[in-house]
């Protein structure tokens, strides 16, 4: 069972692989708040019950839930969003189901949230308004299709637990905008600040993450190129 309705559900909804892999006792949960800018609380206790009514009324023996890599960032750790995610991740856990809590990086779509780091960053370039850049921080990329591909390995391996999960090489905030210029070909109007910090170091360092198996295929200096051409042509 399937619940939501945004560009992570419905990715999933669509894939064949995941459908034929995912039994009747599992529950893939993918609804909820997807800007990390949120503040309204309100809009976070709705996720919250929704979720606790969802697993009240589904008595399913496996539940797969999508948290965030964000939480290792200090710079927004006392967040709404980032608290909110780790109560999600605390109840969870205090159920007795097997749990797959997969913490996800930025990831990449048809259409989603427009408020998402790639969706955002794009569409400034493309209508021309000014973007606020952190000089220090680094963020991480993972196409939709990558994350759908890494959470069927996750079940096929019956693996249950906390997992982080990303593309193997990170990016600063100005990479990212340069190869979203040449797509487009258009200058984007950027002012620097002296913010951020590159968070995602420690969990490299530590091994603490579980990295796209597949990405020889793009490597780092083609995988920013290989998502523009497939989720943003249309603009083209």
């Amino acid at each position: 069972m399937i619940i939501g309705s945004g560009l992570i559900a419905e990715s999933f909804k669509k894939n064949k692989m995941f459908i034929d892999t995912l039994n009747e006792n599992c529950l893939l949960f993918a609804s909820g708040v997807s800007n990390s800018s949120e503040t309204e609380k309100s809009k976070f206790k709705r996720e919250y019950d929704f979720l606790v009514n969802s697993l009240e009324n589904n008595n399913h023996e496996k539940v797969i839930y999508f948290s965030t890599l964000s939480i290792y960032d200090p710079t927004i750790s006392s967040s709404n969003y980032i608290e909110h995610k780790l109560l999600i991740e605390e109840y969870l856990f205090s159920l007795s189901r097997k749990i797959l809590v997969l913490r996800a990086p930025n990831i990449v779509g048809y259409g989603g949230n427009k408020k998402t780091l790639m969706n955002h960053f794009f569409s400034s370039v493309l209508n021309e308004k000014e973007i606020v850049l952190w000089r220090n921080a680094k963020r991480n990329l993972l196409a939709i299709d990558h994350l759908v591909e890494m959470t069927i390995e996750l079940l096929q391996s019956q693996y249950v637990g906390r997992i982080n999960i990303g593309f193997p090489f990170s990016y600063s905030p100005h990479e990212i905008i340069h190869e979203i210029e040449y797509f487009l070909n258009k200058r984007a109007k950027v002012k620097t600040l002296n913010k951020g910090q590159d968070y995602l170091k420690r969990l490299e360092l530590d091994k603490n993450i579980k990295y796209y198996s597949n990405f020889p295929l793009y490597g780092k200096d083609n995988y920013i190129n290989f998502l523009l051409k497939k989720y943003y042509s249309e603009y083209l």
